[in-house]
């Protein structure tokens, strides 16, 4: 188990961040051969391994939508972020040609989903605001930016975990 200031993609694909650790439920080769994901792991089922409050960043950028159990993914983040870390990255908005087309897609995201992972309870300020007085399992999340659907039909959002 890594512990440290790390930078974290999940659902890292073919994609190499420099100075990030890759993590995809499968392994991708480049044109020349060479692995592309860091850790081969479905953190859906076995989550993160890294320590808690280990990292500085998660990028999630095309994956929340390939999520079936988004509760406990979102949570493994949280518990993996440091307090003043960040989780960033882009889903696709319901509706668009990208959040149809690809049959790997198990959800749905509008601006205003985010709010159920962020806020104050009025009755439970420890809980995320939405629904007003149910909970969800989701670890409450600050929003730092939740930016509307560009061109290309994505929602672009950072949060922090409410520690």
């Amino acid at each position: 188990m890594e512990c440290g200031n790390l930078k974290i993609s999940i659902g890292c694909g073919r994609l190499r961040d420099a100075g990030f650790i890759g993590v995809d439920i499968t392994q991708y080769i480049d044109g020349k051969g060479n692995e592309c994901v860091d850790i081969v792991r479905d953190i859906e089922k076995h989550g993160l391994p890294f320590c808690d409050n280990s990292a500085i960043e998660i990028k999630a950028d095309n994956i929340l939508e390939h999520i079936g159990d988004l509760e406990f993914v979102l949570n493994e983040c949280w518990r993996v972020l440091k307090p003043d870390g960040v989780l960033y990255g882009t889903v696709p908005t319901a509706g668009s040609n990208g959040s149809f087309r690809d049959p790997t897609h198990k959800r749905f995201f509008l601006v205003d989903t985010f709010e159920y992972f962020c806020g104050v309870s009025e009755a439970n300020p420890e809980l995320p605001k939405k629904p007003k007085y149910a909970r969800y399992g989701f670890m409450p999340w600050n929003k730092i930016e939740v930016i509307r659907p560009d061109d290309n039909g994505s929602i672009k959002f950072k949060l922090s975990p409410r520690k």
